[in-house]
């Protein structure tokens, strides 16, 4: 028995839409970064600003920032007096970037590399990606870096230049939202293990990004829809 011609019709509308959004999916860029990371700070000031205000960019990205970096909590398995990279921070990965982490991974003392100031400003971060739209989020955060050198005053400022509520970021930074925001983005960062080479780290469609200067060109060439004009 054959098919009616308007079936047929309706599926192949069906498949074009399909394709259609398939090819103007969305490309996923994962910034792992920390506060007071002057490395992070060239990136966030330099190529991902440049990607970000790029026309019609941001539309097309799938964005996602994590400031944790080289920040672990000090757990007993693992914990030294004081801050220690080479030992602490990649026994904390090892033992709790797995599937299912011992309970005290993700609680308890974090330890910073750059020391409690950092600390506040990952907190501050987690916060603002937790209660901003993306691209607001995205924006107060350059002008919290870049601008003012994640200075925990600077939460006022740069909340009234884009127009938000300084209060909810505070608050959240100081209480219970903020501490669980931290603790997921250490479970992101630890979930990708000791192999991390630093910060700033930077996948692109799951895919470390080798040239991260040239974040907005690979963007564009990872994107099959319509390009847009700040792709041109």
């Amino acid at each position: 028995e054959s098919i009616p011609k308007m079936k047929v019709g309706v599926v192949v509308a069906f498949l074009g839409l399909f394709v259609l959004a398939a090819a103007q999916q969305k490309v996923s860029v994962a910034f792992y970064g920390e506060a007071f990371c002057p490395y992070c700070q060239q990136f966030m000031g330099g190529a991902l600003n440049k990607t970000i205000e790029a026309e019609g960019v941001f539309d097309i990205l799938d964005f996602h920032y994590y400031p944790w970096g080289n920040a672990y909590y000090n757990v007993s398995a693992c914990g030294r007096a004081s801050y220690d990279k080479e030992y602490s921070m990649y026994c904390w990965i090892r033992r709790c970037g797995v599937a299912d982490p011992p309970t005290d991974c993700f609680n308890g003392t974090v330890l910073c590399q750059h020391g409690p100031g950092e600390c506040v400003g990952n907190r501050i971060e987690a916060c603002v990606n937790l209660l901003l739209e993306p691209l607001t989020a995205a924006r107060f955060n350059y002008c919290f870096e870049i601008e003012h050198g994640a200075a925990a005053s600077a939460v006022a400022p740069c909340a009234k230049r884009l127009g938000v509520d300084p209060t909810g970021i505070n608050a959240c930074a100081a209480g219970a939202r903020g501490l669980a925001a931290n603790a997921a983005n250490a479970r992101a960062t630890a979930l990708l293990g000791p192999d991390r080479q630093g910060v700033p780290w930077i996948l692109l469609n799951g895919q470390p990004l080798q040239d991260t200067e040239n974040l907005l060109g690979e963007v564009c060439k990872a994107y099959k829809g319509t390009p847009p004009a700040g792709c041109k």
